[in-house]
């Protein structure tokens, strides 16, 4: 259980560092104005970028760049928490002992449901890829496609270089889905009000 979720946030966090397979996606009759849908049809959730931004899919998880000058990049996808019944032993934060443990015997079975839960065990394993990220915001809460969801903004450092990364995990029927975008610091704001638009188009059937 511990490897799956390994295997999904390395996914999601390498196809935000090295985006470079370029696919085609099916349209919408509707689209909003000035952006593309990207996701598949046969997707269970639409996923709309700009139109000027290069669209790439690796088959799992919906990409797209801004530029070949501006690498700044958004990805969405969703996968099953419980394929059947699903448990995860989550460490907690606030216990100074557990280090940076991603899992620990000691703790407690507890279902994966919420957005919350979610974060709670990718978050161990943000430290151990990541190392300890910087928030900015952490756990805010937000509408995706009608749905209560969480927002986590946070700087962390990949391969020596400081990213920003923006986040927002929705949990529906459990599947979770997480559309993450990733920028420098410095162009952060150029894009931010484009990421609230990305965010309030997102459709989750």
């Amino acid at each position: 259980m511990k490897t799956f979720f390994k295997k999904c946030t390395a996914s999601v966090l390498l196809a935000v560092a090295v985006i470079v397979t370029a696919a085609s996606c099916g349209r919408d009759a509707y689209v909003p104005v000035g952006f593309q849908r990207i996701s598949p049809d046969n997707a269970d959730y639409r996923f709309y970028v700009p139109d000027s931004w290069t669209n790439v899919n690796d088959g799992n998880i919906c990409a797209a760049y801004v530029s070949d000058t501006d690498r700044s990049s958004v990805t969405f996808t969703g996968f099953e928490i419980n394929k059947a019944v699903f448990f995860a032993e989550i460490g907690s934060p606030s216990d100074s002992s557990a280090g940076t443990e991603a899992v620990t015997g000691s703790t407690s079975e507890k279902k994966l449901v919420t957005a919350e839960d979610y974060w709670e065990y990718y978050e161990n394993e943000l430290l151990g890829t990541l190392g300890s990220p910087e928030y900015i915001e952490k756990g805010a809460n937000i509408l995706v496609s009608g749905r209560e969801s969480k927002r986590y903004d946070y700087k962390a450092t990949v391969s020596g270089i400081v990213y920003r990364f923006t986040q927002t995990v929705t949990v529906v029927n459990g599947t979770v889905f997480i559309m993450t975008f990733t920028t420098t610091p410095e162009l952060f704001e150029d894009h931010s009000e484009t990421v609230d638009s990305i965010i309030g188009y997102i459709e989750i059937k």
